[in-house]
């Protein structure tokens, strides 16, 4: 794996793809294509073409910028997965992926402020959350119920903490 790597060429090598890379100034040549950018707007270059060239909006951090059914402003054109900034999990992309597929082709009125949100931090022990958080609950004006529990009191993560300690 190569970080801000800049890709000069890319061609067809019998069935495979291959890349090449400047990678601060070392050339590489790979068998592959991926692009990953974390938290930023996973595909600057074709958001920024698609936008000038088709009147795509962008949101400031360089998102695509979609209605609550993936549908950009411009009509015909959707956008689901990393770059619209709804959500960098790869089952959220896949859910996108199934909203516009229903609406599109099974006659479905399913929306994206329809599915619950899941999240999960794999560390131990592990963090996870199913729904909205504290802070989207109370904006949302429904009555809810909150209650805490300091780490300290749950076993595993006690034990963890000791095991780590040690």
């Amino acid at each position: 794996m190569r970080l801000k790597a800049e890709m000069h060429h890319r061609r067809m090598r019998g069935k495979k793809i291959v890349a090449g890379l400047d990678c601060a100034g070392c050339l590489e040549a790979g068998g592959g294509i991926a692009s990953a950018a974390g938290r930023r707007a996973a595909c600057p270059t074709p958001t920024t073409s698609v936008s000038d060239k088709a009147g795509v909006q962008t949101d400031k951090r360089g998102f695509i910028t979609v209605d609550d059914e993936l549908q950009t402003n411009v009509p015909g054109i959707w956008a689901i997965g990393d770059c619209n900034g709804r959500g960098a999990f790869t089952h959220t992309s896949y859910n996108d992926y199934e909203i516009v597929a229903a609406n599109l082709f099974d006659g479905g009125q399913r929306k994206v402020s329809d599915r619950i949100t899941t999240y999960a931090l794999f560390i131990d022990p592990p963090l996870g959350r199913a729904g909205m958080s504290e802070r989207e609950a109370r904006a949302s004006g429904k009555r809810l119920l909150s209650g805490r529990l300091d780490m300290s009191s749950v076993g595993r993560a006690a034990s963890a903490a000791r095991r780590s300690a040690s």
